[in-house]
């Protein structure tokens, strides 16, 4: 399953386009993970959670990612976290909620968890369709409070 977020909107296949981002220089944080497949409901509880938080913080722009069930059960994903700026992806990375979400992710559910923060200097492609499609607006939204 293919996934593309950013601020203010989220699709998943059918119908997957690329996002055609911000204006180059920007960041990329590429995650790389092995998660184990145990307590499902808890871990995208927590995803979700993380994902209303991300999106509410000055300089994310967006995330693109891609899981893959392997043979034993467990999930491979990569996924690319954008943001504006060095100062963005540190400011998110001492977050105390993102913290307390990656202790129980290290502790229950990721086998593997490799971490690569990156400058993109440019970008190009091509859109086989008629128009250009923009960097869409997330819709991902609160968890219902209990």
């Amino acid at each position: 399953m293919t996934t593309l977020t950013s601020p203010l909107h989220s699709f998943s296949t059918p119908g997957l386009q690329l996002l055609g981002g911000p204006k180059a220089p920007y960041y990329a944080v590429v995650s790389s993970t092995i998660y184990n497949g145990k307590e499902k409901a808890h871990f995208e509880s927590l995803a979700n959670e993380m994902m209303v938080i991300v999106n509410s913080l000055p300089g994310f722009l967006g995330l693109e990612t891609s899981s893959e069930v392997m043979p034993d059960g467990r999930v491979f994903s990569l996924s690319s976290i954008y943001w504006d700026s060095l100062e963005s992806i540190d400011s998110w990375r001492k977050d105390p909620r993102h913290i307390a979400a990656k202790n129980i992710g290290k502790t229950l559910w990721y086998d593997e968890h490799n971490m690569r923060v990156c400058q993109i200097l440019s970008q190009y492609g091509t859109s086989f369709k008629k128009s250009a499609h923009e960097w869409p607006k997330s819709t991902v939204s609160p968890p219902s409070q209990k």
